[in-house]
């Protein structure tokens, strides 16, 4: 995988689907590790859904102390609430 399709693999906010085809490109590492890429990848749908889910990410900076004031307002900003908030 190139660097570029990388960062954009990074940046996109849309599902990433896999793609057997690519994953067999990738550097090889031996013999029993090929035979075990290849029989997970003929098994994926046997062990893998496919599920969206939406989160909240934010960073609040209270200079080391207890926010004076309610997250609250800032943590509801949208109309339907996240799966996962991740606030550092």
């Amino acid at each position: 995988v190139r660097l570029e399709d990388r960062e954009e693999l990074i940046r996109s906010s849309q599902p990433v689907l896999s793609n057997k085809a690519q994953m067999l490109r990738m550097p090889q590492f031996g013999l029993r590790d090929n035979l075990i890429k290849c029989e997970l990848l003929k098994r994926e749908d046997a062990y893998t859904y496919i599920k969206n889910y939406s989160f909240f990410l934010g960073t609040y900076n209270v200079n080391g102390q207890n926010p004076k004031e309610s997250l609250s307002p800032w943590l509801a900003s949208t109309d339907t609430a996240p799966d996962f908030y991740l606030v550092g």
